[in-house]
């Protein structure tokens, strides 16, 4: 029941700019969900798998086949929503403070090599980059929320998903693929467990 609340719902003051379209557009990728998550949902009682293993199955199973296209869709939109708020943020006094502190301790990187930090030239290792992306995407908190589990799942996966993205060379289908599961993950361990 809890599992099953919208993930893409949006704090602050731009909560109020677009309910309608987030609480539509939600309820499609929640109630679609379950194109593959029955995995998780439904636990054989006499293996008891773990949490933990019927979540890394879903995520081994899933093909970017499965995922219906409203889903796709929304997810397109939340990937573009986490973009704007690290670009909105990109310019703001903590956005350098912590540029200049992740890039001294990442070290020199060789000219293009690294991944891409949203808004800036700068270019880090994979780990850094997503790092300071989770940062600039959370940093003005106006990133989506996960209502149930009181997440902000877009920051803490878009930046990873960029990151390996870029350090593996996937394609885009493959990293819409990696989204996708990071946010069913999150959503479904967030709602298990609220504001941990």
């Amino acid at each position: 029941a809890a599992a099953r609340t919208s993930i893409v719902h949006t704090n602050g003051s731009r909560r109020n700019s677009r309910p309608r379209l987030r609480a539509r557009a939600s309820s499609r990728l929640v109630s679609s969900s379950a194109y593959r998550m029955h995995l998780v949902n439904q636990a054989d009682p006499t293996t008891q798998a773990s949490l933990s293993s019927r979540i890394g199955a879903f995520a081994a199973d899933l093909s970017f086949d499965d995922i219906p296209a409203a889903v796709t869709e929304q997810v397109r939109h939340l990937m573009l929503d986490a973009l704007g708020c690290a670009l909105a943020a990109r310019d703001e006094e903590f956005a350098a403070l912590y540029a200049a502190a992740i890039a001294e301790l990442s070290g020199p990187t060789n000219g293009n090599s690294g991944c891409a930090v949203i808004g800036h030239r700068l270019r880090l290792p994979p780990r850094d980059a997503a790092l300071l992306n989770g940062i600039l995407a959370h940093g003005l908190d106006f990133d989506d929320t996960h209502i149930a589990g009181i997440a902000h799942l877009s920051v803490a996966v878009f930046p990873a998903v960029m990151a390996l993205a870029a350090a593996r060379g996937l394609s885009g289908r493959q990293a819409l693929l990696a989204y996708v599961v990071g946010l069913e993950a999150g959503s479904r361990l967030a709602a298990a467990a609220p504001g941990l």
